[in-house]
């Protein structure tokens, strides 16, 4: 019996780290184990990707803006190429300032990959209500690219659907 035991802990370790080591598309959880006086109950805390906190920060910096220079901090998160893209007026911030503007948005953030995420994004008017506005929901599809310091939207393109394998890793709406 206790030979049996010595031969297959190692083999399950072994497996577990094997495991463990399989590359995945989707989020990454961490079992977290906290202990009780019953016992050990284990829940799981998710830890999202950098590309992923990027667009929930440009999304989150649209819907805190006090005014329209609190935008500025947006045109910053993207490149030199997506800045001039035409639909910011070919590089205008003023521009891009005054669209944002107008608009709050509801939204769910997907990973997609290493360097892609996608956004199921529904905008409405600043000043309105969003239970009682109307909502068109569209889908913009990230690339994003590590700078020296800090992560770059390079492209914010709209698509008709989400990419096969994408996960959820944020629902804004669901969200306190």
């Amino acid at each position: 019996m206790n030979k049996t035991i010595i031969i297959i802990l190692p083999l399950l370790l072994l497996v577990a780290i094997l495991t463990s080591c399989v590359p995945t598309s989707a989020p990454i959880y961490l079992p977290t184990f906290i202990p009780t006086l019953a016992s050990t109950a284990a829940s799981s805390v998710e830890i999202k990707l950098p590309v992923v906190q990027t667009v929930e920060s440009y999304y989150k910096q649209i819907n805190d803006a006090q005014s329209p220079n609190d935008l500025i901090k947006l045109w910053d998160m993207l490149s030199s190429e997506e800045q001039c893209n035409p639909r910011y007026g070919g590089c205008d911030l003023s521009y891009f300032q005054t669209w944002w503007w107008k608009w709050k948005v509801i939204y769910k953030i997907y990973e997609c990959g290493t360097n892609t995420v996608m956004a199921e994004e529904s905008r409405y008017p600043r000043e309105a209500d969003p239970a009682t506005a109307t909502l068109k929901v569209s889908f913009i599809r990230f690339q994003l690219l590590q700078g020296d310091e800090k992560i770059f939207i390079t492209k914010g393109q709209a698509v008709p659907q989400l990419d096969a394998g994408c996960v959820l890793a944020i629902d804004s709406a669901a969200s306190p």
